[in-house]
C-alpha cells in the first residue's frame, strides 16, 4: 500500500517538473540574440516607411561650424533621391540620382536659367549623390559612412559588443570591420522606435582620434514610428566641429515621377552640353598650365642637354 502510494506520488512530482521545464526556455535570450532576431525585420519596416517622403532641413549656425548655410527639400519616391539646396542667397542647385539617371543642375539666384553640370546614368558615378547629400536621407539606418545593415553583411564585420544602456532604453553594439588597419565603431539604437539609430561613431583607419559619426534626435511618433527631427554630424579633425541640421514638416507618399525629370526646371531630356561649374573651369585651366610647363621643361631640359654635349665635345 505505502510502495504504491510513493510510486504515484513520485509520478506525480515527476509529472510537475516535466511540465514546467517544458514551459522553459533552454536558455533564457540575450541581449545580443534579440539584436541578430530582430533586427534585420526592423529595417525592412523603416525602408518601408522612407520610401516615399518629402522632407525639409534646415541648418542650425553655430560659431564652431564651417558648414554652407544650405537649406535643403530632400524627396525620395519610384527609386529616386533628390536633393534641391538654397545657399546663402547665392545659388540654387537640383542633384537627382536614381537606376535610370542622374543629373545636377546649378541655377545663380540672379540666372534666370538653370546650368546642367552633369548628366549621366547614376551606375556612371554612383558616390557622387552619396558625398553630397547621402548622409541626410536614410539617418534612422545609418549615415553616409554605411548603414549599419550593409556593414553587417561585409565580409569583414566582425560584431564585438552588444549591450544594454539607459536602464536598458538603448542598445549599443560596438564593431570592426575590415583587414588591417581594422576600423572599429559603434551605433546606439533604440529598440521600441524600430532599432532606429540613435548615435555613430566610426573611427577611420587606425587614427582613433580621427572620428565621425552622427547623434540624431527623434520627434513624436506618426503611426507608430518616430521620424528625425534633428541630426548633430560630427566632422573630421580637431576640435569636435558639428554641423547641426533640423528636420520639418514631414510629407508622405509618392511624388510624380516627372519631378525627378530635368524638363520639371525647364532642360529638355535631350541635353548633353555640359556647362562646367567655375571649380570645374579652375582644374582644366591648372591641368593644361601644368601640361604647358612640363613640356617647356622638358624641352629646355633637353636643349641643355645638347649644349652641354657640344660644348665639351
Amino acid at each position: 500500500m505505502r510502495i504504491g502510494l510513493s510510486i504515484r506520488i513520485v509520478s506525480m512530482i515527476s509529472a510537475i517538473v516535466i511540465s514546467m521545464l517544458g514551459r522553459m526556455p533552454l536558455r533564457s535570450e540575450t541581449i545580443r540574440d534579440r539584436f541578430l532576431r530582430e533586427y534585420p525585420a526592423a529595417v525592412n519596416a523603416i525602408e518601408s516607411r522612407i520610401k516615399d517622403y518629402r522632407v525639409e532641413v534646415t541648418p542650425i549656425p553655430s560659431a564652431r561650424s564651417k558648414q554652407k548655410r544650405e537649406s535643403l527639400v530632400l524627396t525620395r519616391s519610384h527609386g529616386f533621391r533628390k536633393a534641391e539646396a538654397v545657399a546663402d542667397q547665392e545659388y540654387v542647385r537640383v542633384i537627382c540620382s536614381g537606376m535610370e539617371s542622374h543629373f545636377d543642375l546649378h541655377k545663380g539666384m540672379n540666372d534666370a536659367e538653370f546650368r546642367v553640370i552633369s548628366i549621366g546614368s547614376d551606375s556612371e558615378d554612383p558616390s557622387k549623390f552619396d558625398q553630397s547629400y547621402g548622409r541626410f536621407f536614410e539617418l534612422p539606418l545609418g549615415s553616409g559612412f554605411g548603414k549599419l545593415i550593409d556593414l553587417m553583411n561585409d565580409r569583414e564585420f566582425e560584431l564585438k559588443v552588444v549591450s544594454e544602456i539607459e536602464g536598458g532604453e538603448k542598445v549599443r553594439i560596438e564593431f570592426e570591420i575590415g583587414p588591417a588597419p581594422v576600423s572599429k565603431g559603434s551605433f546606439v539604437l533604440d529598440p521600441t522606435n524600430s532599432w532606429a539609430v540613435v548615435s555613430e561613431r566610426r573611427e577611420l583607419g587606425d587614427t582613433p582620434r580621427f572620428e565621425v559619426g552622427m547623434d540624431v534626435e527623434y520627434g513624436d511618433r506618426i503611426d507608430g514610428f518616430a521620424y528625425p527631427r534633428k541630426v548633430d554630424f560630427l566632422l573630421p579633425g580637431p576640435g569636435g566641429r558639428r554641423d547641426t541640421f533640423e528636420y520639418r514638416d514631414w510629407k508622405f507618399g509618392p511624388t510624380p515621377v516627372e519631378e525627378f525629370r530635368m524638363s520639371h526646371y525647364g532642360i529638355p531630356e535631350s541635353e548633353l552640353k555640359l556647362e562646367p561649374d567655375d571649380s570645374s573651369r579652375f582644374l582644366l585651366y591648372s591641368a593644361i598650365a601644368f601640361v604647358v610647363i612640363l613640356a617647356a621643361a622638358i624641352f629646355w631640359r633637353k636643349r641643355a642637354g645638347y649644349s652641354n654635349a657640344v660644348f665639351h665635345g
